[in-house]
């Protein structure tokens, strides 16, 4: 039988709400809270102790885990997810970086707050609404879908710790991922103007950008002690990396003493300390300086190179940089070397996500093939020598740029074994 109590504060005197003592299904004695009067806290006691004595006799079939979590509030068992993803979420039982935690953070409580989930018992049920909520939103539909990515990889954790009985949105259709306007490589004719107009904070960044493939937030988080001038490159931390693996990223040899030169003025640092507190994610000792909105800082560069940022091929944005890398490598080297310098692991993503066509060599192809169907008598060697220039024999001329070191050596992204 059930026990009404009321608790006594510290102060002597009894709390307003009566609670209850009661022995559930499996023989425990378990507490609950009714409310200020004693007889109504009393008919919720035996309604609750009924209900356990018919799941004990198998009248009655037993609460779930899913039953059991659905009282917990919702903001809890985020807090849960996050903690678990900051530590082991990641690929490998690894932590997820910094900036993706944050991102899954922000993304949840964006839908918290647009579909006022109060406990887990709001979750079932939910996919409508949230596809309502979604379809609301103004920004573009690869960041909505970002959101519908954060929610289903919650509920599918939740799943697998038994708090959801299934994924209430597994249904929901990803929004479109279809690029709109495609970013494009720049021109080698580009890059040289390029680098010619940036400051020497700005053009370092472009250069390292464009002859390692590296992303801005990761060259954001490089610190000083990730640069090794002996070893001619950067040591790369699982931490920032985007693929969450560490590894050893070449530079040629010219970009390496300037960069020696720049690491000794203490130039990101001095920047940074211009510009206020160091930004989020970025390393406490930077390599580097890129501002908050690098992309604007870009697109101030490219108008004073007369570059286009827009054009039948597509836009330019700071992530171009990433694109023209990828592309001119292709010119220069294998497609395995590519993506070891990209850090890319299927053929896939380089040849199609970031690997653009030149119209040099479209063009050449298109002539030697033209010759070929001309039937010349000195076809073949026209030929041979066109489909050498659309090969990328007139790719970027690095060596001269940066010195007989080349872009990367024979080890690709990874230190070679000692």
């Amino acid at each position: 039988m059930a026990t009404v109590y009321r608790d006594r504060r510290p102060d002597g005197t009894y709390y307003d709400k009566f609670r209850f003592h009661f022995r559930n299904y499996q023989g425990r004695l378990c507490t609950g809270t009714g409310t200020e009067d004693e007889k109504e806290t009393r008919a919720i006691a035996e309604e609750i102790q009924a209900e356990h004595r018919l799941i004990r006799q198998g009248r009655l079939p037993a609460p779930t885990s899913a039953d059991l979590a659905s009282k917990r509030d919702y903001d809890d068992v985020v807090k849960e997810y996050l903690t678990w993803g900051r530590t082991r979420g990641g690929k490998g039982a690894a932590g997820w970086s910094q900036q993706y935690g944050y991102k899954q953070e922000r993304f949840l409580e964006i839908i918290k707050d647009g579909l006022g989930f109060r406990t887990m018992a709001d979750l079932p049920d939910c996919m409508t609404r949230l596809e309502k909520f979604l379809n609301g939103l103004t920004c573009g539909s690869r960041y909505i879908d970002a959101h519908r990515a954060a929610f289903s990889a919650f509920c599918s954790w939740c799943m697998r710790r038994g708090y959801l009985t299934d994924n209430p949105i597994k249904n929901l259709s990803p929004w479109s991922q279809q690029v709109q306007n495609p970013r494009r490589a720049l021109t080698v004719e580009e890059i040289k103007r390029l680098l010619a107009v940036a400051a020497p904070e700005r053009r370092i960044v472009y250069e390292i950008a464009i002859v390692t493939g590296l992303r801005a937030g990761e060259m954001k988080r490089l610190a000083v002690e990730d640069f090794d001038a002996d070893a001619g490159g950067l040591h790369l931390r699982a931490a920032i990396t985007k693929n969450r693996t560490q590894g050893f990223q070449v530079l040629p040899g010219r970009l390496v003493e300037r960069l020696t030169s720049y690491v000794s003025e203490g130039t990101a640092e001095r920047l940074h300390a211009a510009h206020g507190k160091l930004q989020q994610h970025v390393a406490a000792h930077p390599l580097l300086f890129l501002p908050r909105h690098q992309t604007r800082w870009f697109y101030l560069d490219l108008d004073a190179a007369g570059i286009p940022r827009m054009t039948f091929h597509g836009k330019l944005d700071f992530h171009s940089l990433r694109t023209t890398a990828v592309t001119h490598l292709l010119g220069i080297t294998d497609v395995k070397t590519t993506m070891a310098i990209a850090r890319h692991g299927s053929p896939n993503l380089t040849l199609n996500t970031y690997g653009r066509s030149r119209d040099d060599r479209v063009t050449a192809a298109v002539d030697a093939l033209g010759e070929l169907i001309e039937g010349e008598s000195n076809t073949k060697s026209i030929q041979t020598a066109e489909m050498k220039k659309a090969a990328g024999a007139e790719s970027l001329d690095l060596a001269s740029t940066y010195g007989t070191s080349g872009v990367v050596g024979v080890r690709g992204f990874e230190p070679p074994a000692s």
